[in-house]
């Protein structure tokens, strides 16, 4: 992410946030601190924020569809939206909790074996992350889907 943040830093305010349980943010351990609703807020009150009237929002998987839930219901403020390797909607019941599942089983992964669950690709060696229980919290409240879409 460094050299996207060094192409566009020159002409454009660039704001780069991690969500909770992620990267350089807050690792809270009541399961409660993780929601969607909390973390479109915390987008919308985030740095740099404020003083845009509008911005391009990006994000990668889990962030991917958080940016789509703020632009659902911040859709004034947003310029433009880019979702790189984002988690789909689901027309099917039965479609939508064998992904609850998989996200379920996800989590209880990370809780087990940690920050090895991750593996070692080159995204994860470039990450920040320093606990595994945000990870598995954030994935727990945010990757599970109750709604068609």
């Amino acid at each position: 992410m460094g050299r996207q943040i060094a192409a566009f830093k020159d002409r454009y305010q660039v704001v780069v946030w991690d969500m909770r349980g992620h990267g350089e943010s807050d690792y809270p351990s009541d399961a409660k601190a993780y929601s969607e609703a909390l973390t479109v807020g915390d987008m919308q009150g985030g740095p740099g924020r404020r003083r845009a009237k509008q911005a391009v929002i990006a994000g990668l998987s889990l962030g991917g569809y958080m940016s789509l839930a703020y632009h659902a219901s911040h859709a004034a403020s947003t310029r433009a939206l880019m979702l790189f390797d984002t988690g789909p909607g689901f027309k099917k019941d039965a479609a939508r909790e064998q992904w609850n599942e998989r996200a379920r089983s996800r989590a209880d992964d990370l809780e087990s074996r940690g920050l090895a669950a991750l593996g070692a690709s080159d995204e994860v060696r470039q990450s920040k992350h320093r606990d595994a229980k945000g990870l598995a919290g954030a994935r727990a409240a945010c990757w599970r889907r109750t709604t068609t879409g």
